[in-house]
């Protein structure tokens, strides 16, 4: 039984004719390079936020050129970058050499957590967090009824189980970061609890009732 595919809806966001070509050659060439079609569906979203599916957009600054906004980095010419198939497979090779993103890719069919995590480690924006966010939610509305199950069959359309997007404590890029926090915690408790020991004991040194006992005979 084959793979089944993710039903791009326009009901939200109405899409032209030609954006709907370009989502289909976004489909097709992920689906060639080996990704399966929720990993292919979250790159549309990506596209879709990028350059609203439109291999002719350019950035303000002039740098950032085509469906999925590239840069001379890494693809050189503005001509190659405006070609959707071309800036297409630049943004697949993007993906591939992001460890992170593959292991991801590779463990989760839940398209939204896909598109979040495409923008993460893959097109990289400089709110990487707001973008992930913003994009999970793009992607329950481009594919309302995209929330897969890994199985050995087919991929099947579940019933919507909507999930907020992964947030900083559950990332697990941060995990360093919120175990050294919490031995912080852990460590400055103990210190508190020595310093209310030590003066609960400077106290009962000084108690009167201390002073008439060391004075009996």
């Amino acid at each position: 039984m084959s793979e089944a595919v993710p039903v791009l809806s326009t009901a939200y966001y109405p899409l032209s004719d030609a954006q709907l070509a370009v989502a289909d050659l976004i489909i097709e060439e992920f689906v060639a390079a080996g990704f399966g079609y929720p990993v292919a569906a979250a790159a549309v979203v990506n596209a879709y936020r990028e350059s609203s599916l439109d291999p002719e957009k350019v950035s303000s600054t002039g740098r950032y050129v085509g469906l999925f906004q590239l840069s001379p980095d890494i693809l050189a010419s503005e001509a190659e970058r405006k070609d959707p198939r071309k800036n297409t497979r630049a943004i697949i090779e993007e993906a591939t050499r992001s460890r992170s993103f593959m292991e991801r890719a590779a463990s989760s069919t839940h398209i939204p957590t896909l598109a979040g995590d495409f923008a993460y480690y893959v097109e990289r924006p400089l709110d990487k967090a707001g973008e992930r966010s913003t994009r999970y939610q793009i992607a329950t509305r481009m594919y309302p009824e995209a929330f897969w199950e890994n199985s050995e069959e087919a991929l099947t359309p579940r019933a919507p189980k909507y999930r907020r997007p992964v947030g900083f404590i559950e990332d697990p890029e941060n995990e360093p970061v919120v175990l050294l926090a919490v031995l912080a915690f852990v460590s400055a408790s103990f210190a508190m609890l020595k310093i209310a020991e030590n003066r609960r004991r400077e106290w009962a040194a000084k108690s009167p009732v201390k002073e008439q006992k060391r004075q009996a005979p």
